[in-house]
């Protein structure tokens, strides 16, 4: 990608990174909030001896411990990049069969990986699956975000049906068969990643019973 990102760390309880089913890639701008995500990921159902975490970020905090049990990387990129980039990038060092994207303002619940990885493996024809992302907050204007801004996009109702990147599962070797993100927008690049999955003859399936919270500030 035109770019020499540094590997800080890694390896957190794995020597052998080629059984590693799930890679959990994290564009990170605000490495403060990293450790409330870093807990919900501690918390999910699937076993954390075959899933890394790969963090995108221009520089490592070096006061912040993985999560107990994963593979871990610091993937340093010495700049912020726009979304697709800083995914891009993080998914070039991924060894998973399944890459799971997540912003850094994001909080999975438990079941999160367990759900969207089990559609995957129930349908074949599908290469990407996303869940609704919802705010975190009560207040009024976070509920008016979750309606002008997710509303048309995440109905209450499952189906196929293009998805956003900021909680999002697809088998790698469909990533890669797709060049992942187009690195030149900087904006809805999920949306373009979606017709190309389309174009290439895949399908993108959204679980409506699955929920990311998402601090919309």
């Amino acid at each position: 990608h035109g770019l020499r990102a540094r590997l800080v760390s890694r390896a957190f309880g794995m020597d052998e990174m080629s059984d590693v089913l799930h890679s959990v890639i994290i564009p990170c701008a605000r490495p403060e909030r990293l450790p409330r995500l870093l807990e919900a990921l501690a918390r999910q159902t699937v076993d954390p001896v075959r899933c890394e975490v790969i963090v995108a970020t221009p520089k490592a905090p070096r006061d912040l411990l993985p999560p107990s049990g994963w593979a871990f990387t610091w993937l340093e990129t010495g700049s912020l990049f726009p979304p697709g980039r800083m995914r891009n990038l993080g998914a070039a060092r991924a060894q998973g069969r399944v890459l799971f994207f997540i912003d850094d303002d994001c909080l999975p619940p438990p079941e999160w990986m367990e759900s969207l990885g089990r559609r995957l493996d129930a349908t074949p024809n599908v290469a990407a699956v996303g869940c609704r992302v919802v705010s975190v907050s009560g207040g009024f204007w976070p509920r008016c975000a979750d309606y002008v801004l997710f509303s048309a996009a995440q109905p209450r109702i499952s189906g196929y049906r293009h998805l956003g990147a900021a909680s999002l599962a697809v088998r790698a070797e469909v990533f890669r068969q797709v060049q992942g993100f187009d690195e030149t927008l900087l904006a809805s690049e999920d949306w373009d990643f979606g017709l190309r999955l389309g174009t290439a003859g895949w399908k993108s399936y959204y679980d409506a019973e699955v929920s990311v919270g998402h601090d919309h500030d």
